[in-house]
């Protein structure tokens, strides 16, 4: 599986979903899609976003156009989200013995 191919699928579901219910339809979609990862495939899938945030993070930096800044401040928000949701998976769920 190539997760470079699959985050930028993501990211793009992402921005078409304008109302509340296509917005609420991807991110069941996309907790689906993470909870079918091996352990393997969903640290690639965050190494993979990783990168993708860091160099969202260095073009924002360097955008001077106002609109242009918002449209790298919904990918960096987005980025988060996906980012906080890879962290929450791969916690060890509550009264287990994992660390």
């Amino acid at each position: 599986m190539n997760m470079q191919e699959e985050l930028n699928r993501w990211k793009d579901s992402f921005r078409a979903a304008k109302t509340p219910e296509e917005k609420a339809e991807h991110e069941r979609l996309f907790q689906i899609f993470l909870d079918s990862l091996s352990s393997a495939e969903s640290k690639e899938f965050a190494r993979v976003f990783c990168m993708g945030f860091k160099e969202t993070v260095e073009r924002y930096e360097r955008v001077l156009d106002p609109e242009e800044r918002s449209k790298e401040v919904l990918d960096l928000l987005d980025g988060i989200r996906s980012q906080l949701v890879l962290e929450l998976k791969e916690r060890p769920e509550e009264g287990t013995n994992e660390h």
